[in-house]
Protein backbone atom coordinates (compact mmCIF):
# COMPACT_ATOMS: atom_id res chain seq x y z
CA UNK A 1 0.00 0.00 0.00
CA UNK A 2 2.81 2.38 0.91
CA UNK A 3 4.52 1.84 -2.46
CA UNK A 4 1.29 2.68 -4.30
CA UNK A 5 1.05 6.06 -2.56
CA UNK A 6 4.65 6.87 -3.47
CA UNK A 7 3.99 5.92 -7.07
CA UNK A 8 0.82 8.05 -7.19
CA UNK A 9 2.64 11.03 -5.65
CA UNK A 10 5.49 10.71 -8.15
CA UNK A 11 3.00 10.43 -11.02
CA UNK A 12 1.18 13.54 -9.79
CA UNK A 13 4.43 15.52 -9.56
CA UNK A 14 5.48 14.49 -13.06
CA UNK A 15 2.10 15.35 -14.56
CA UNK A 16 2.19 18.85 -13.01
CA UNK A 17 5.71 19.66 -14.15
CA UNK A 18 6.41 22.10 -16.95
CA UNK A 19 9.40 22.84 -19.12
CA UNK A 20 11.98 25.08 -17.45
CA UNK A 21 14.45 27.35 -19.23
CA UNK A 22 17.61 27.97 -17.22
CA UNK A 23 21.35 27.81 -17.26
CA UNK A 24 23.56 26.06 -14.74
CA UNK A 25 23.69 28.09 -11.51
CA UNK A 26 27.31 27.29 -10.73
CA UNK A 27 30.35 25.39 -11.89
CA UNK A 28 31.60 22.36 -10.01
CA UNK A 29 35.21 21.24 -10.13
CA UNK A 30 37.12 18.08 -9.35
CA UNK A 31 38.91 18.13 -5.99
CA UNK A 32 42.16 16.85 -7.51
CA UNK A 33 45.04 19.26 -8.03
CA UNK A 34 47.84 19.18 -10.58
CA UNK A 35 50.89 17.32 -9.26
CA UNK A 36 53.74 19.39 -7.81
CA UNK A 37 56.05 20.70 -10.53
CA UNK A 38 53.63 19.79 -13.33
CA UNK A 39 52.30 22.24 -15.93
CA UNK A 40 48.87 21.31 -17.29
CA UNK A 41 47.06 22.92 -20.26
CA UNK A 42 43.36 22.45 -20.93
CA UNK A 43 40.92 24.02 -23.36
CA UNK A 44 37.21 23.64 -23.87
CA UNK A 45 34.46 25.18 -25.94
CA UNK A 46 30.84 25.97 -25.08
CA UNK A 47 28.22 27.00 -27.61
CA UNK A 48 24.98 28.48 -26.22
CA UNK A 49 21.68 29.53 -27.72
CA UNK A 50 20.70 32.61 -25.72
CA UNK A 51 17.26 33.31 -24.28
CA UNK A 52 14.93 35.72 -26.08
CA UNK A 53 15.43 38.28 -23.28
CA UNK A 54 19.02 38.66 -24.55
CA UNK A 55 17.84 39.92 -27.97
CA UNK A 56 19.49 41.03 -30.28
CA UNK A 57 22.14 38.60 -28.98
CA UNK A 58 21.22 35.19 -30.41
CA UNK A 59 24.14 32.81 -29.81
CA UNK A 60 27.39 32.81 -27.84
CA UNK A 61 30.49 30.71 -28.39
CA UNK A 62 33.03 30.66 -25.56
CA UNK A 63 36.45 29.04 -25.95
CA UNK A 64 38.34 28.86 -22.67
CA UNK A 65 42.08 28.26 -22.35
CA UNK A 66 43.31 27.15 -18.94
CA UNK A 67 46.84 26.71 -17.58
CA UNK A 68 47.46 24.99 -14.23
CA UNK A 69 50.69 24.57 -12.28
CA UNK A 70 51.03 22.28 -9.27
CA UNK A 71 52.87 23.34 -6.11
CA UNK A 72 53.82 21.27 -3.06
CA UNK A 73 51.34 20.87 -0.17
CA UNK A 74 48.44 20.07 -2.57
CA UNK A 75 48.26 23.59 -4.03
CA UNK A 76 47.49 24.49 -7.64
CA UNK A 77 47.78 27.84 -9.43
CA UNK A 78 45.28 28.34 -12.24
CA UNK A 79 45.15 30.95 -15.01
CA UNK A 80 42.42 30.97 -17.61
CA UNK A 81 41.23 33.33 -20.29
CA UNK A 82 38.11 33.05 -22.47
CA UNK A 83 37.68 34.00 -26.10
CA UNK A 84 34.08 35.03 -26.84
CA UNK A 85 32.06 35.25 -30.04
CA UNK A 86 28.55 36.72 -29.76
CA UNK A 87 26.30 36.34 -32.79
CA UNK A 88 23.49 38.86 -33.08
CA UNK A 89 20.30 39.11 -35.13
CA UNK A 90 20.49 40.35 -38.73
CA UNK A 91 21.43 44.01 -39.02
CA UNK A 92 23.40 44.01 -35.72
CA UNK A 93 27.16 43.63 -35.69
CA UNK A 94 28.46 40.72 -33.61
CA UNK A 95 31.20 40.86 -30.98
CA UNK A 96 34.48 38.95 -30.92
CA UNK A 97 37.32 39.18 -28.45
CA UNK A 98 39.11 38.13 -25.31
CA UNK A 99 37.06 38.09 -22.11
CA UNK A 100 38.15 38.78 -18.53
CA UNK A 101 41.07 36.63 -17.34
CA UNK A 102 40.86 34.65 -14.09
CA UNK A 103 43.64 33.62 -11.74
CA UNK A 104 42.96 31.16 -8.96
CA UNK A 105 44.56 29.13 -6.22
CA UNK A 106 43.15 25.71 -5.32
CA UNK A 107 44.00 23.84 -2.12
CA UNK A 108 43.08 20.21 -1.64
CA UNK A 109 42.43 19.99 2.09
CA UNK A 110 41.50 16.32 2.31
CA UNK A 111 41.53 13.23 0.11
CA UNK A 112 38.54 10.90 0.16
CA UNK A 113 38.56 8.14 2.75
CA UNK A 114 36.34 5.17 1.87
CA UNK A 115 36.76 3.50 5.27
CA UNK A 116 35.66 6.62 7.19
CA UNK A 117 33.02 7.55 4.55
CA UNK A 118 34.51 11.04 4.20
CA UNK A 119 34.47 12.87 0.85
CA UNK A 120 37.44 14.70 -0.63
CA UNK A 121 37.45 18.42 0.12
CA UNK A 122 39.09 21.32 -1.72
CA UNK A 123 38.63 25.07 -1.89
CA UNK A 124 39.45 27.58 -4.60
CA UNK A 125 39.90 31.34 -4.60
CA UNK A 126 39.62 33.20 -7.92
CA UNK A 127 40.40 36.79 -8.88
CA UNK A 128 39.16 38.21 -12.16
CA UNK A 129 41.14 40.78 -14.12
CA UNK A 130 39.34 43.16 -16.52
CA UNK A 131 41.24 42.14 -19.65
CA UNK A 132 38.16 42.13 -21.90
CA UNK A 133 36.99 45.05 -24.02
CA UNK A 134 33.93 46.66 -22.41
CA UNK A 135 32.71 47.99 -25.78
CA UNK A 136 32.60 44.47 -27.22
Amino acid sequence: MRGQWRFMLMLLCLSCSTRLLAQLPFYTDDTEVTGAGTLHFESFNEYDGLQSSQYPNRRQNTSNFKLNYGFPHRLELDFDIPYLVIQRASGNEGSVGVGDADMGLKWKMRSSDVKAHLPALATTFYTEFPTGNVKE
